[in-house]
């Protein structure tokens, strides 16, 4: 079973039936809903992103899912797959504009009327994980015919082979096999720097958010975030 998950003071909007997602537009007042999924071994991460959240005042809807190791490629792995592929096309369905973002992430600014902007001249945009290649970790998306085609839970789920065990793959199989099926658009490093960006580039004080992907272990995200200007909770306590 899934439920909520928040710090205090975070607004949360998320109704729960089973353990799928049902999005009611009744309480997502917000032209683009922000979304995020974490676990008990991933608490440190999700606090950080949602105390950087609170700072900018944007709502989320934060999923806890209840499963113990979720190593990659084990069947816990398999099974938050899932449901991060759910929520984002149940969501869609149910008409919204969404933002899936990852919990090794922090946000600086609220990026939200630039990505709506963005939106306009694209059905979804990826950050980019190093030069032109989609990140599912950060993205938006609009609810156009175009994209709830691409976004077919059915067919997204259905790729159960062992070459595409994660959503990232799985999408990037789906864009490369129906090239013109979506207006794919990628976000500027600059802008919204992915883990690869944070390594290898000079990080700009403007950026909207920053991605700690590229690192395995949760000690060597926080580490980074640290680094960088990107950790919150500290400042929260102190």
């Amino acid at each position: 079973m899934a439920a909520a998950y928040a710090l205090p003071m975070v607004r949360v909007f998320a109704v729960y039936e089973a353990k799928f997602l049902i999005l009611r537009k009744s309480v997502m007042a917000d032209k683009l809903i922000v979304i995020s999924m974490t676990n008990k071994r991933l608490e440190k991460l999700a606090n950080n992103l949602l105390t950087s959240l609170r700072r900018l005042n944007i709502p989320i809807s934060m999923h806890n899912i209840y499963l113990p190791g979720a190593e990659y490629g084990s069947s816990e792995f398999q099974e938050v797959v899932m449901h991060k592929i759910r929520i984002v096309c149940d969501a869609l369905s149910a008409g919204h504009h969404v933002l899936w973002t990852d919990v090794d992430i922090a946000f600086r600014r609220d990026p939200r009327q630039d990505l709506l902007d963005r939106l306009s001249d694209y059905d979804v945009v990826f950050q980019q994980s190093t030069e032109r290649d989609l990140c599912s970790g950060f993205f938006a998306v609009k609810p156009s015919p175009a994209s709830l085609e691409f976004f077919d839970k059915d067919v997204l789920i259905a790729m159960r082979s062992p070459k595409y065990l994660g959503d990232e793959k799985r999408i990037r199989r789906r864009f490369r096999e129906n090239p013109n099926m979506v207006k794919l658009g990628y976000l500027p490093i600059d802008l919204y720097p992915s883990g690869w960006h944070q390594q290898n580039l000079t990080l700009r004080e403007h950026r909207f958010i920053t991605h700690y992907n590229y690192r395995r272990k949760t000690s060597e995200k926080i580490a980074a975030m640290k680094a960088c200007g990107d950790w919150f909770l500290d400042c929260e306590t102190s």
